[in-house]
């Protein structure tokens, strides 16, 4: 049986919807053309992350951007976990979503460890479901949840999971220091105690800091070991395909 083909899309973010679909749809469309059985995205990957994400919160230009993206799936033969905003009982949510190879959306995964930023806008999710994906038991940790390892081990414990997407955004700190590596100690320690692949798909940019986007990109994939297998370039916009499991991916740049 094959391992499962990965595709991380490490690609620009934009400020637009319309962009930033326009951008997932391209990337769908290489990992297809390139065998991949899944594309993954990071946080908040339709809207963009960034400080104007509370206008682009519309139901119905969220819930026809899924869509487009559903199709693309669909044509390409492709599944993909996509960052967007969800809407539930009045409030929203930062979650990612699950779409399958035939255009179905068949879970999303709501983000329970806020920044007090994000809390502003957002509702704490309460719950880490798993779903079953392409012979692989599949959950997500999004962003600096990755912290959380406790309450993650916690809850996934007892559900077997074996591949967890971790999407977000990665960028220095303004004080000098990296957010980055004290992440990627935790994304190791994580592994290690679900014995499970780790997969980051990081933002290579920031809207917001777009002087500490020098230090983004580098999507990490950790192995059950906990160690390290790649990592994507540093601050470049493309997509890496690899099979799960190898430490050798190749690299399509915008």
């Amino acid at each position: 049986m094959l391992p499962l083909r990965v595709a991380i899309a490490q690609r620009n973010m934009h400020w637009s919807i319309a962009e930033n679909v326009g951008s997932a749809i391209d990337a769908i469309n290489l990992a297809g053309a390139n065998e991949a059985n899944v594309c993954i995205f990071p946080e908040l990957s339709v809207t963009g992350f960034h400080r104007k994400i509370r206008t682009l919160c519309d139901l119905g230009q969220l819930d026809s951007a899924v869509a487009d993206i559903g199709r693309a799936c669909r044509k390409a033969a492709v599944a993909a976990f996509v960052g967007v905003p969800t809407l539930r009982d009045d409030r929203w949510f930062n979650s990612y979503v699950c779409i399958a190879a035939n255009g179905e959306r068949i879970g999303c995964i709501d983000k329970n460890g806020l920044t007090p930023a994000e809390a502003t806008l957002f509702a704490p999710g309460c719950q880490r479901p798993v779903m079953s994906l392409l012979r692989s038991r599949v959950s997500a940790v999004l962003c600096r949840e990755i912290e959380d390892t406790e309450l993650i081990t916690t809850q996934l414990a007892d559900q077997s999971v074996d591949l967890i997407f971790w999407p977000g955004i990665m960028r220095p700190d303004p004080q000098g220091a990296t957010h980055q590596e004290p992440y990627i100690d935790n994304a190791h320690r994580l592994a290690a105690r679900l014995n499970a692949y780790v997969v980051q798909a990081n933002w290579p940019n920031s809207l917001n800091y777009p002087a500490e986007s020098a230090e983004q990109g580098q999507s990490i994939v950790t192995a059950p070991t906990g160690q390290t297998l790649l990592r994507l370039p540093k601050a470049e916009s493309g997509v890496g395909i690899f099979p799960l499991g190898s430490s050798q991916y190749d690299w399509y740049p915008d």
